[in-house]
């Protein structure tokens, strides 16, 4: 996906959009809808991904006739200042779109507590800062909120599938951009029939295809990559098997690298079933493998999680492609696929994963008000 396809999907989007019109009442009244901009958008994007994530909330707004003051991440904001000389040289008028920079703390939450912010708030990041957002704005009732929250993404592995292909889509929901994507499935659970055999497979496709420089980069802070270690020092400290290392000699990055923050993708198994590195989304290149017998307790173990992001389900029975994926509360399912989009469907997770979607006629909802209009036909 890319900003161009963002910015062409709605634009053309618009052209198309369909309302309801009813004829009621013996065909005496013409019951129809109507949509107008829900008003000034308060839009806030995280430092992942950051131009895309940013115009996947522009576009909408924009096309939609929103208004919006937009905050991009403080850690990764080049990106959205050089859109706005891009704005300016398309001729966009003056206050349609506008960008502050700040941190959340305080620019962030002015910026969704103000009175003048009447239309909403699109915010994708964090699940607490989605939790003090819903807290900012409690008074403010009429604000619509689109809230997309952390993931910790479950991957399940059954025992039909080819092994080969399983091993390279589950590597890459792990490791992609270096485990930064809050779609990533770090969590693999693994049937008991075939687990030997994809714990081996898995481990040396990672080694052979995910190496830092190349297909991996470095975490984007100092802070982050003290949170990542930080993980790693529990599992360590917690008795798990660690099957991708730092070097020969060590299982957690240096507190302070000298080179760069950069954390070597890292598999680990034999993690307590308790253990945070099962429920706290890391956030970073570090997976976790464990195993399932039935696929009841498959989805069990998918579903234990406050998270509801996605999921990723690796089988060959088309039967069970339905059987499981409808029961697993994850808002996107990836089956033997990971990372499709079809910008007109639905976006947003379960639980604690947030609140409401975006998507075509998903992100009308968010960006419009509706009203519903009888008028006599005589």
């Amino acid at each position: 996906m890319s900003i161009y396809e963002n910015n062409s999907y709605f634009s053309t989007f618009i052209l198309h959009q369909q309302t309801a019109a009813r004829v009621v009442d013996g065909g005496n009244i013409l019951t129809y809808e109507h949509r107008s901009p829900a008003g000034v958008f308060a839009l806030i994007s995280p430092w992942n991904m950051p131009l895309y994530l940013l115009t996947w909330k522009m576009a909408p707004c924009l096309a939609f006739g929103c208004t919006a003051v937009a905050k991009p991440s403080e850690v990764t904001s080049m990106t959205a200042f050089l859109l706005c000389e891009v704005f300016r040289r398309a001729g966009l008028p003056a206050g349609a779109m506008n960008v502050v920079f700040g941190d959340g703390a305080t620019t962030g939450s002015a910026l969704v507590r103000s009175p003048l912010v009447k239309g909403g708030v699109s915010f994708t990041g964090g699940t607490a800062t989605g939790i003090q957002i819903r807290r900012d704005t409690a008074d403010q009732i009429y604000k619509h909120l689109s809230l997309e929250l952390g993931g910790k993404n479950p991957t399940l592995v059954f025992g039909d599938v080819e092994l080969d292909k399983a091993v390279q889509t589950a590597a890459m929901a792990a490791f992609e951009n270096q485990g930064e994507i809050c779609l990533c499935g770090s969590r693999i659970y693994v049937q008991s029939t075939i687990y030997d055999a994809f714990v081996a497979a898995f481990t040396a496709y990672v080694q052979t295809n995910y190496k830092c420089g190349e297909r991996v980069g470095a975490v984007v802070s100092h802070q982050h990559y003290t949170k990542i270690r930080s993980y790693l020092l529990l599992a360590q400290s917690e008795g798990a098997t660690f099957l991708c290392t730092t070097t020969s000699t060590s299982k957690v990055p240096p507190a302070d690298p000298t080179d760069g923050y950069w954390i070597p993708p890292t598999i680990l198994t034999d993690v307590p079933p308790a253990s945070r590195l099962l429920q706290d989304e890391i956030f970073g290149p570090v997976a976790t493998i464990s195993r399932f017998a039935t696929e009841d307790e498959a989805v069990a173990l998918a579903n234990d999680n406050p998270n509801g992001l996605a999921a990723v389900l690796l089988t060959r029975d088309g039967a069970r492609m339905r059987r499981v994926g409808e029961r697993l509360d994850a808002g996107l399912v990836w089956v033997n696929c990971w990372l499709v989009r079809e910008l007109g469907t639905p976006f947003g997770g379960m639980k604690s994963s947030g609140t409401g979607r975006e998507g075509g006629e998903y992100s009308r909802d968010v960006f419009t008000h509706v009203r519903t209009l009888h008028m006599p036909l005589q």
